[in-house]
């Protein structure tokens, strides 16, 4: 089934699928390298390496859409590099986001301990230490 919509997708639109192929290399190369299973490397380097794709594909589409203008396209470093380092930022997304978002949770939940231990407080200076005293386990 897949086979017969590549080469179906091949016989209809050979300029599109030549600028997809060669253009969307950096996100086949993650997928193959990555090996854990939500595959987020894939999804990062996928989504922005087809941002950097998607402005060639529309040009084709509303020009002229041909082989040849494909070739033209993928043998323009500018447009290589365009592709390309969309892919690079979608790795750097994937590299960098994570240890940014760790820090800013952690932040955040300090910042929430800190609150409820004040808080803590004022309830022991209006209950008395009764309050903050451990309770006995409770039996079976």
């Amino acid at each position: 089934m897949v086979v017969l919509v590549f080469v179906s997708a091949v016989i209809i639109s050979l300029p599109t699928v030549l600028l997809l192929f060669f253009g969307m290399l950096p996100s086949i190369v993650a997928f193959i390298v990555e090996r854990t299973k939500p595959r987020y490397a894939a999804i990062c380097v996928g989504a922005m390496n087809f941002s950097g794709v998607l402005p060639y594909l529309l040009d084709s589409w509303g020009g002229d859409h041909s082989v040849t203008e494909a070739m033209n396209m993928l043998t323009n470093v500018f447009s290589l590099m365009v592709m390309y380092s969309a892919s690079a930022f979608g790795w750097l997304v994937f590299v960098a986001v994570p240890p940014v978002v760790v820090t800013f949770l952690a932040v955040i939940n300090e910042r929430r301990i800190a609150q409820l231990r004040k808080r803590q407080q004022e309830i022991i200076a209006e209950w008395g230490n009764d309050v903050a005293e451990e309770m006995p386990a409770a039996l079976p």
